[in-house]
């Protein structure tokens, strides 16, 4: 249950993403929503990532072996230099350590979705990927240049797609990407959760997205930087 979403605007990235999380296990009786999970991250300063879907493998979540990976690069003098080869490199790992733990997992359903941000060459871009218990490896999506990029639940920004219409026919609702500062691509991510969020508050549904938003902003000449963060204690 999340909702992840990047905006691309000349000054930079705007990553932003809600902290309500539902999980379910053997030892509970029913599920179990928390609302200060941190769904992004800087990775080697200068890319932004998000996770959703299955978040946990064996009983560790996907950031810790993120972070463990990014030292072992570090250690090394190893960096990854293009949006590509950070996806490929977060894809490897995650895929290593579900290869290690196969047997724990049996026959458990899992799908873990990456959204990854960065520039190439000072092109902004996004990328996302699923990698899937029932499909080895889907194709990753890329978006490059103005725009924005919405994973998770995304059932409210559908509609909002209609509105806009095609980047080759856009509607006179089409947000102006092209001429938004960063303050303004971080009220628009803003927007686009706030909306969802309030949506299933209103509606039949459980929540499936809430809780406090996070943001930072990834630019080609600071590269990532937090604006809005929930704080680990306190």
């Amino acid at each position: 249950m999340t909702l992840i979403v990047s905006v691309h605007v000349p000054e930079g990235i705007v990553l932003a993403s809600d902290s309500l999380t539902y999980v379910t296990q053997d030892d509970l009786t029913e599920g179990k929503t928390l609302l200060n999970t941190l769904k992004i991250m800087p990775f080697f300063d200068k890319f932004g990532i998000g996770f959703f879907g299955t978040t946990y493998i064996k009983n560790k979540p996907l950031p810790y072996y993120v972070r463990s990976f990014e030292k072992e690069w570090k250690d090394c003098a190893r960096q990854p230099q293009y949006t590509e080869h950070a996806m490929i490199a977060v894809k490897d790992k995650i895929k290593d350590v579900l290869s290690e733990s196969t047997n724990s997992l049996g026959n458990v359903r899992y799908q873990y979705c990456i959204h990854l941000v960065g520039f190439d060459n000072r092109i902004p871009v996004t990328r996302t990927c699923t990698i899937s218990s029932e499909q080895d490896d889907c194709a990753p999506a890329r978006r490059k240049g103005p725009g924005s990029v919405c994973t998770g639940r995304t059932e409210v920004i559908f509609p909002l797609r209609e509105l806009y219409g095609s980047r080759e026919e856009p509607t006179k609702h089409m947000p102006l990407y092209e001429f938004m500062s960063l303050r303004e691509g971080i009220r628009y991510a803003e927007f686009l959760i706030r909306t969802t969020e309030l949506h299933y508050q209103f509606s039949r549904q459980l929540p499936r997205v809430g809780g406090k938003i996070d943001v930072a902003i990834v630019t080609p000449f600071n590269g990532f930087e937090w604006i809005r963060h929930k704080p680990y204690f306190g």
